[in-house]
């Protein structure tokens, strides 16, 4: 079984994003209020979710998404997930 045949590539996309926007839930939630235990468990989501974005940042985009793809960081990878494909260089260095 590969991933490529389990989920076409928008809905890794989503993925991506999904974990973004918990990211910044997570951040509101512990930036925002004064329970112990709601903060406690935001912080385990964010850490979970931050090492979810950032394997799909470094692994997934380059196996699975566009294998030619040249990363230099975070940043990089993030620009490759919210620019158009047609706008995609083939390789950065």
């Amino acid at each position: 079984m590969n991933l490529k045949d389990d989920l076409p590539k928008p809905w890794i996309l989503i993925k991506a994003i999904l974990f973004l926007v918990i990211l910044a839930l997570c951040t509101f939630i512990i930036l925002t209020t004064n329970d112990l235990f709601a903060e406690t468990v935001a912080v385990a989501i964010l850490m979970w979710s931050s090492a979810r974005l950032y394997y799909f940042c470094f692994y997934v985009i380059h196996t699975y998404l566009d294998p030619t793809f040249k990363f230099t960081g975070i940043v990089s990878a993030l620009r490759w997930i919210f620019t158009k494909p047609r706008q995609r260089p083939k390789s950065q260095i």
